[in-house]
């Protein structure tokens, strides 16, 4: 992974929150704005937008089970 700005303020990457930043689509825990995969990591980038569609599905579905509305 690589800052996303070279004037961003002195970050540690941690996958878990970055993870949990692209896979939640409500949630916004500013981990995703800061780094982005190396452009040479064409499976990272790949993986990155695959992780972000299942979010926007399963989340949703998930809500509505955990709320009783999918039986």
């Amino acid at each position: 992974m690589e800052r996303s700005k070279s004037e961003d303020r002195l970050l540690v990457f941690n996958a878990f929150w970055y993870s949990l930043d692209v896979f939640a689509p409500v949630i916004d825990l500013e981990t995703a704005k800061y780094w982005k995969p190396k452009p040479d990591q064409t499976f990272a980038r790949h993986y990155l937008r695959v992780q972000r569609i299942l979010g926007w599905i399963i989340i949703p579905i998930a809500g509505a089970t955990i709320l009783g509305l999918i039986k």
